[in-house]
């Protein structure tokens, strides 16, 4: 280990700084850094965690050496985790490297060397391990401002290795063993063969990262874990099948936080695939438990021709909250709840451009809602607004401009279904359309609207209905009514005329 009691660093140039004052601007730990506080006691706690005094980080300082070898710098590593933690700081230079593992209560910060690179070596092995990682069960780690690079351009042979993160927060791959207390902040991780930031890990952060281009997985994946928190990640590029994942075969993975995600100018992977869900919420399995995750402030701007939706699969319940997006859409279910509790409010959609018809831009299969809601789509296509599906699914707070009809519902054959369709606000031709076999749709307020009326008793159509298609009325300018059921009939509360069942 590089011991330096002057607290040596460098200037934006690589050029060593002797001033003190210069290296507390530059987060060298120590009274006023901005890295480390001190308490009372006079000792500091990194933002991990982990308290360690002044006089013990003075004297566990590392400076990497770009011109060394990875088993020097696995050397410094380990020698810090063994004197019970410490400060790694690797100056401005590319570091080839895989497998490089960083144990407990170490960070690694170029501090003022900024400009400090890790690569795959220029010969991986036939299934290379991440560039950096923790080790197994380590608890505070600290990796920050940092570029990961991962060469996949150059190594496309590798492909099915299912290996070649960038930057692994994880266990041994199996979700135990798991890092607790992590941080992994300020870096830039791109280029990746599979993932660029994966998470198996509890109660750690990941902030302020800009991902890009991960060819076989995602720009960043929570494949196990609980209590992490995603803040402030900015995505682009492409990736394969989604940007950010929480969840994955057999994993545990709840009460994670995901807030302020910015993906833009998405493309697809060299291997021809689209990427489709910005964030995704990935199904529990018989040996699993996920859900309760919380996503927070959306933006998806120009994103590739499929564009880029949100999907909380069965089982996993999800909170999504302020989503923005502009740009081409032409999948089905840009919001796709398909979990009971899932909730998306504040959504603000504006598609620009679609060519496949039918699709419907939010989706509710489940028993979840979405409230205040603004829908743009060029009317070019036959898109739907909100589809709802679910038992007990909720819609409210509407304003919707599509090429299809505003709000669908569908009941299956032999089901029945309980929906709410509130402040509904459109200039669509068809305003609520129903759908479906022999089921039966009820809305609240003791309104029951049947896909097939034969065997149904008279009840109200809610006050303010704007009458429906798609086998209810068959006309939209009769509304609100109520249905007859001894004469079989539908009756205008507006002018009291009759119709049977379209």
């Amino acid at each position: 280990m590089t011991e330096n009691p002057n607290l040596v660093a460098g200037d934006a140039e690589g050029n060593p700084l002797e001033d003190q004052d210069h290296l507390v601007n530059g987060r060298v730990p120590g009274k006023g850094s901005g890295l480390f506080t001190e308490n009372a006691e006079g000792a500091v706690t990194p933002a991990n965690g982990q308290p360690l005094s002044v006089e013990h980080l003075q004297n566990n300082i590392s400076f990497l050496d770009p011109n060394a070898t990875r088993a020097d710098w696995q050397d410094e590593l380990d020698t810090l985790g063994n004197n019970g933690g410490g400060l790694a700081v690797p100056r401005r230079g590319t570091y080839q490297c895989e497998d490089l593992a960083i144990p407990s209560n170490v960070t690694l910060d170029p501090l003022a060397y900024l400009g400090a690179k890790f690569t795959l070596p220029d010969n991986p092995s036939d299934t290379p391990q991440p560039v950096i990682r923790t080790k197994e069960g380590a608890e505070n780690v600290t990796i920050r401002n940092i570029e990961v690079d991962g060469r996949e351009s150059e190594f496309r042979d590798l492909y099915g290795s299912n290996r070649g993160h960038g930057i692994a927060v994880a266990g041994d791959g199996s979700g135990n063993f798991r890092p607790t207390n992590c941080v992994v902040e300020s870096c830039y991780a791109h280029d990746t063969i599979r993932t660029n930031v994966a998470v198996a890990a509890d109660e750690s952060t990941f902030r302020d990262l800009k991902l890009e281009n991960a060819a076989t997985d995602h720009w960043l994946y929570i494949a196990h874990g609980s209590n992490n928190h995603v803040k402030n990640i900015e995505g682009s590029g492409f990736c394969k099948t989604g940007g950010i994942i929480v969840g994955g075969n057999g994993s545990k993975t709840l009460d994670n936080k995901i807030e302020t995600v910015h993906a833009h100018n998405t493309t697809t992977t060299p291997e021809n695939a689209q990427p489709k869900h910005v964030v995704e919420f990935r199904t529990p399995s018989a040996t699993g438990d996920r859900g309760n995750t919380t996503l927070r402030d959306v933006t998806v701007e120009n994103p590739h021709a499929d564009g880029l939706g949100i999907l909380a699969q069965t089982g996993h319940k999800a909170e999504i909250d302020s989503v923005y997006y502009t740009g081409p859409f032409d999948q089905t279910g840009l919001i796709d709840l398909r979990s009971d509790g899932s909730r998306a409010s504040e959504l603000d959609i504006r598609v620009t451009d679609t060519t496949t018809s039918g699709n419907q831009l939010i989706r509710l299969t489940a028993n979840s809602e979405v409230e205040n809601v603004r829908l743009r789509e060029p009317n070019t296509s036959a898109f739907k607004g909100v589809y709802l599906q679910g038992d007990g699914a909720s819609a409210q707070d509407l304003d919707i401009s599509t090429g299809g009809a505003a709000v669908e519902t569908y009941t299956p054959s032999g089901a029945e279904i309980m929906v709410d369709i509130r402040e509904l606000n459109t200039d669509n031709s068809t305003r609520i359309s129903m759908n479906g076999d022999t089921g039966s749709t009820y809305f609240t307020d003791g309104c029951m609207i049947p896909q097939r009326l034969a065997s149904i008793s008279s009840t109200f159509l809610y006050d303010g209905f704007q009458g429906f298609s798609d086998g209810g009325t068959g006309d939209s300018t009769k509304g609100p009514a109520f249905w007859d059921g001894g004469a079989g009939n539908w009756v205008s509360e507006v002018d009291g005329s009759t119709w049977t069942p379209a």
